[in-house]
This record gives C-alpha cells, sequence and structure tokens, in this order.
C-alpha cells in the first residue's frame, strides 16, 4: 500500500515542481519586461517614465503604447533580416497568431467602437518584443526560441 501512494505521489511532485519552475519563468519573463519598458521609455518617452498626475497617466499610456509597437514593427523587421525563407515564414505564423492572442485578451468590441485595455496591450507588445529581440540575437537558437513563443502566444 505505501509503495502505491509513493508511486501516485510521484507525478504530483513533478507537477509541483513544474509549476514553481513554470511561475519562476513567469516573474523572469515579467522583470525582463520591465526592463525593456523603463530602457524604450526613458529613451523615447522620458516624460513619461513618471506621470504627475491622471491626465499624464492617460496621455502618456497612448503615447507609451504607440511607441511599443513602433519599437516592435522595428525589432520584427530587424529580427527578420537574419533568418531563412522557412524561418520567416514561421515567425510570421507565429505573429499572427500572437496578434489574434492580443487582441482577444485586450479589446473589446462594441456598438460604439472598439475599447482597448492598454496596460494589457502594453504588455502583450513588450512581451512580444522581448522574444523577437531574443530570436535576432541568437539565430542559432530559433527553434526553441519559437517554440515558447509560439506556447506563449497561445497561451490564455
Amino acid at each position: 500500500m505505501k509503495v502505491r501512494k509513493l508511486f501516485l505521489a510521484a507525478p504530483l511532485l513533478m507537477f509541483a515542481a513544474f509549476s514553481v519552475n513554470a511561475d519562476m519563468a513567469d516573474l523572469m519573463l515579467q522583470q525582463k519586461i520591465k526592463k525593456i519598458e523603463k530602457k524604450l521609455t526613458q529613451q523615447y518617452l522620458p516624460n513619461c517614465s513618471t506621470p504627475r498626475n491622471k491626465y499624464d497617466k492617460v496621455y502618456c499610456s497612448g503615447k507609451l503604447y504607440s511607441m511599443f509597437d513602433d519599437a516592435l514593427n522595428k525589432k520584427y523587421s530587424e529580427a527578420q533580416k537574419s533568418l531563412s525563407t522557412a524561418q520567416k515564414s514561421a515567425l510570421k505564423k507565429v505573429q499572427l497568431k500572437w496578434i489574434r492572442k492580443r487582441d482577444g485578451q485586450c479589446a473589446t468590441v462594441t456598438n460604439k467602437g472598439v475599447m482597448m485595455n492598454l496596460t494589457c496591450a502594453k504588455v502583450r507588445t513588450l512581451e512580444s518584443y522581448f522574444y523577437l529581440d531574443l530570436i535576432e540575437n541568437n539565430p542559432q537558437n530559433f527553434n526553441q526560441l519559437m517554440k515558447d513563443y509560439s506556447k506563449r502566444a497561445s497561451m490564455h
């Protein structure tokens, strides 16, 4: 009976270890995204690093999202330069999946228009920027990076 209990408990321990590792990886990704956000903000919109009031926060949210989206588009173009035709195609598929995820999570269409959660869109955009930067600077690890990026683009 003890052997059976131990045998059943082993997968639970493995799951718990995986969960801790996944949580740790998520935390590390969030920290890296914060660093990217800070760097880009200070570089392109330093006045939005510390908004003084609610008006500044709203104003800066739109400006920052637009700037992050522009930086993402540039990063995408840069990442593609070192890729083969097949790799470019694979990257495009993941990007399209990522766009659908971002839109599904961060935008709501109503009869009055589209409401965008800029915080959500910002985080998704910086997350994509992070992966594109890794792909650009580590083309030798393209397959593994694409696997990770694709998995992230599929997560809810």
